[in-house]
C-alpha cells in the first residue's frame, strides 16, 4: 500500500543537499520494520531537510530571487520547527531577512 510513497520519499531525500544520509537510511529501515509509521521518531532536523528538499524541487530558483532569500527561508523554517506547542510564528517572522526589489 505505501510502497510508492517510500520510493518517492527516498528520491526526495537524495536530492536534499545537506540531508544526513545515514539518518535517512536509518529512518527508512525503521519504517520497513515497523508496520505503523507513526511510531517512528523523526528529528526536527530531518523534517527541515526534507521540507527543504521538497521546496527546492518544486519552487524554481527565479521565485526566490537570490540565495540569501533561500537561506532566510531555511532559517525561518528551522525557527518554526523549534517552536513549542503554544508559541506563535507570525508571517513577519517568516519574511524576516527576505530581500525584495521594486
Amino acid at each position: 500500500e505505501g510502497g510508492g510513497t517510500g520510493v518517492r520519499m527516498k528520491s526526495l531525500i537524495r536530492q536534499g543537499r545537506k540531508f544526513e544520509r545515514s539518518k535517512a537510511q536509518e529512518l527508512v529501515r525503521k519504517q520497513q520494520r515497523t508496520s505503523d509509521t507513526t511510531k517512528v521518531p523523526v528529528t526536527a532536523r530531518c523534517v527541515g531537510n526534507f521540507v527543504r528538499a521538497v521546496i527546492t524541487r518544486l519552487v524554481p530558483f527565479e521565485v526566490w530571487g537570490s540565495r540569501s532569500n533561500v537561506r532566510a527561508f531555511v532559517r525561518s523554517l528551522r525557527h518554526f520547527l523549534r517552536l513549542r506547542k503554544y508559541e506563535r510564528f507570525l508571517v513577519r517572522h517568516a519574511l524576516h531577512g527576505f530581500k525584495v526589489s521594486h
